[in-house]
């Protein structure tokens, strides 16, 4: 597991006053084996496979330690549903979702997009934390769906 988690994660749960414990520990080795974008629920599932927490509602309890710790960024699709992915603060990006199956996809900023990006939030002085745009439409399996119909 990367160090520099493990310590972005102590310094976090030091300046909240909350205690480090070994199952945070365990937890952020199931999120760092995460690929791609995942649920609550795809994350809790990991977690029982690896034996690495044994109730779910440890998972529930902390998600948002691993969020506001930036180590998780979160997302809130339209619909109510959340998924969650490994934070990328050095790459901004976008999404496409699928309004047919619910495909989430990142795309990367090219430095056009970042640099129109940065002069919005400049000149509406808003400083981000993170950010990105997310794009509904239909995936192109979808799309192949929708052309029988």
């Amino acid at each position: 597991m990367p160090d520099k988690q493990l310590t972005k994660l102590r310094r976090y749960l030091k300046s909240q006053g909350k205690r480090y414990s070994l199952e945070r520990e365990e937890l952020l080795e199931v999120i760092q084996a995460m690929d791609g974008h995942f649920t609550i629920d795809d994350l809790c599932k990991a977690a029982r496979e690896s034996g690495a927490v044994g109730a779910d509602s440890t998972i529930y309890r902390n998600i948002n330690v691993f969020v506001d710790a930036g180590i998780l960024d979160e997302l809130r699709m339209p619909g109510g549903k959340t998924v969650y992915e490994k934070s990328r603060k050095s790459t901004r990006h976008s999404h496409l979702l699928c309004s047919g199956c619910g495909d989430v996809r990142p795309v990367k900023f090219t430095d056009e997009c970042t640099d129109h990006f940065d002069d919005i939030c400049e000149k509406s002085e808003f400083s981000p934390v993170s950010g990105g745009f997310l794009v509904r439409g239909y995936c192109s399996e979808c799309n192949r769906k929708i052309d029988k119909d």
